[in-house]
């Protein structure tokens, strides 16, 4: 399935992702609201719209890989926002990013772990891909039990222009799991866990 995240509700009661590509207006609203979030870096809240069924997936997903060489702060903040420590179904969440933003992103990712310390969840992440060297594709995926996703931005859909989210396949069937957790062992420090 090919899905358009987030378009902002005109009542602004719920944002929704579309099927179909969505007209000029809409899109140009979508990057008016997602780049003002972006300037003001607010961190409370999912204040970027980004693609609703992935995040409804999130909520629910007992496993969940994060490949995205452009891993960011909003990303893992949004992550955080949409995880619930209480409800004890997250598992494992394993965060692969790039090199940009590094410092941050693992520091967001070590006060997400803290947040769900004493809970039977791992949180790991492990940064370092390059999006223009090889083994690392330029693109991003992520996988919610079982099913893999392909974004044509950010995972999450968290972009100021409108880019195009793919959902529907199984983890099994394109073998995601098996280059996910390579490329997860290419990025392990020498000599030691992550």
């Amino acid at each position: 399935m090919l899905i358009w995240p987030s378009i902002q509700h005109p009542s602004n009661l719920k944002e929704h992702d579309s099927r179909s590509i969505p007209d000029l207006n809409h899109i140009l609203s979508r990057h008016r609201h997602n780049r003002d979030a972006k300037a003001n870096d607010a961190k409370v809240g999912p204040t970027l719209l980004g693609c609703s069924g992935f995040w409804e997936a999130v909520k629910s997903a007992k496993l969940l890989f994060v490949f995205d060489p452009h891993l960011s702060p909003h990303l893992i903040r949004n992550i955080r926002f949409h995880l619930n420590p209480s409800s004890r179904r997250l598992q494992i969440l394993r965060l692969i990013g790039g090199t940009q933003d590094r410092e941050k992103c693992i520091h967001l990712a070590t006060e997400l772990a803290n947040i769900f310390q004493g809970t039977q969840t791992i949180i790991e992440c492990r940064m370092g891909m390059e999006s223009r060297a090889t083994p690392f594709p330029h693109d991003r995926f992520a996988i919610t039990d079982g099913e893999f996703w392909h974004f044509g931005g950010t995972v999450g859909g968290l972009e100021p222009c409108l880019t195009a989210v793919s959902r529907g396949w199984k983890v099994s069937d394109v073998g995601a799991e098996i280059f996910f957790n390579g490329v997860w062992d290419h990025l392990a420090p020498a000599g030691g866990e992550a």
